[in-house]
């Protein structure tokens, strides 16, 4: 399964701007929701996969959806960004990638890149070159937001 990142906009099915209500329906429409977040039980915008896949929304003003944040599947979901899995390539590729076509700033001695006119934030725990070290070698979370979010 795929799940596309299109900022400033959505990430798959939510969008920002939608109701508390609408963000649960829309995480109910992605395959695999776990057990526990049955159909009937309100989510309030958390939801969680069998792939390991959790996605997170965050409500602002008027208890819309003002940024998503998307947690790295284990196996079996693709999250794509232009085209690229963002968790399926080491971080150090993802930003050179996104660097083609958006400026990114470094935080967090590069645990954390924003790129502000997309509106994306990617965080990993902490930097590691080798792939033993997942955690580190890898983006463990993408977040769309609204533009003022990170006012």
């Amino acid at each position: 399964m795929n799940i596309s990142v299109d900022p400033p906009d959505r990430v798959g099915p939510i969008a920002l701007g939608m109701s508390v209500e609408q963000a649960d329906d829309a995480l109910r429409r992605i395959d695999g929701l776990q057990a526990e977040d049955g159909p009937r039980e309100p989510l309030h915008g958390q939801a969680n996969y069998a792939s390991g896949l959790s996605i997170h929304t965050h409500f602002g003003p008027g208890s819309l959806v003002n940024a998503i944040e998307v947690f790295r599947p284990r196996a079996d979901v693709s999250v794509l960004l232009h085209g690229f899995d963002i968790f399926g390539l080491p971080a150090q590729e993802v930003v050179e990638r996104i660097g083609e076509f958006a400026e990114l700033e470094e935080e967090e001695r590069g645990c954390s890149f924003i790129a502000p006119e997309l509106l994306v934030a990617l965080w990993r725990p902490f930097v590691s070159t080798t792939e033993e070290d997942e955690q580190g070698y890898y983006f463990q979370s993408v977040l769309v937001a609204r533009p003022g979010y990170y006012d």
